[in-house]
């Protein structure tokens, strides 16, 4: 695991936000789409979504991840067009609005290590 979160540290540093302002746009609608599943209406900061996934697990078990993998992989193919120019660090200070470096970099690494987790990484146990 130290290994994943490492190399998706790398990935989201070693590209240039090479990102129009319409990609942004894009991109904040598939997170949009994808925090509206959690009940949340607007962009979330990183602590309040990592909170509300936890507790979804935590409610709902293995159903519950279940029912995020669906999510994710929802997310991915809503993505896929703008990886990797639009989800760098530098690019998620777009997306979400903030020019802290540790916040965009938390939401950088967070997607391909979720993606991972809910696709080849998912046991489903």
């Amino acid at each position: 695991m130290k290994l994943l979160i490492f190399v998706a540290f790398l990935v989201g540093t070693s590209f240039a936000a090479d990102c129009t302002s319409d990609n942004v746009k894009a991109v904040q609608t598939c997170y949009l789409s994808y925090f509206t599943k959690y009940g949340l209406k607007s962009m979330p900061d990183y602590n309040t979504y990592v909170a509300t996934a936890n507790n979804f697990i935590n409610r709902n078990g293995i159903k519950g991840e279940t029912t995020i993998q669906g999510w994710v992989k929802t997310r991915i193919a809503c993505l896929q067009t703008y990886v990797p120019n639009c989800v760098t660090v530098d690019a998620m200070k777009l997306v979400f609005s903030t020019d802290n470096d540790t916040i965009a970099r938390q939401w950088a690494t967070t997607r391909p290590i979720e993606d991972w987790e809910f696709t080849d990484g998912f046991n489903g146990l």
